[in-house]
């Protein structure tokens, strides 16, 4: 007996242009048969959608609702929204601020002694020399930058998809100075 396997991707904080291409996926030469989204959909609205190839389609019109789904205002949100990432062709200035992100994370990798610097787009990570992720999203915060620790260890960056050069000079010189703080004891610029 042969069993057919079904691939799922959940890109949820991944879909619609956050790597470089409207959807992660496309970085990797796969189609997935069912995929969900949320987050980038909506633009800060609360929305969601699962895509299934129709082999893999197990609803009837109607059969599926939730929180997030299928109302109308939700719905001309969703459109709106993947309109305006198509139009402005946000995924490839994601793909190019993202280039450009990653390179002033490489210039400052060894001063700070950063490892792993890793990603794709504007979804970003790199490892800190010591497992003080927590205080340093906390410094940055209160420079006025936001950033996300997610593990003691790790940060990720997420800048908006319309993300300038200048804005992401501006972020590496906040968050260069709060490292200067948290690992060297210097007082933060603001």
């Amino acid at each position: 007996m042969s069993m057919a396997f079904c691939s799922c991707f959940d890109e949820v904080q991944t879909g619609l242009g956050r790597t470089g291409a409207m959807f992660a996926y496309e970085h990797y030469g796969v189609l997935p048969d069912v995929l969900t989204l949320a987050k980038g959909i909506g633009g800060g609205f609360p929305l969601s959608a699962m895509l299934a190839k129709e082999a893999y389609n197990l609803f009837e019109a109607g059969d599926q609702g939730g929180t997030y789904t299928g109302q109308p205002l939700a719905m001309a949100v969703g459109l709106a929204v993947v309109g305006e990432i198509v139009q402005r062709k946000l995924p490839q200035q994601a793909a190019e601020q993202g280039r450009y992100l990653l390179k002033k994370l490489h210039d400052v990798q060894e001063h700070y002694g950063l490892a792993h610097i890793r990603g794709k787009g504007l979804l970003l990570a790199f490892d800190l020399p010591e497992p003080r992720g927590a205080e340093l999203a906390v410094a940055c915060l209160d420079a006025g930058l936001l950033i996300n620790s997610s593990s003691p260890i790790t940060i990720r960056l997420m800048p908006a998809l319309i993300v300038t050069k200048a804005e992401i000079d501006e972020m590496m010189t906040l968050l260069c100075s709060v490292m200067d703080q948290v690992f060297h004891g210097a007082a933060v610029q603001g």
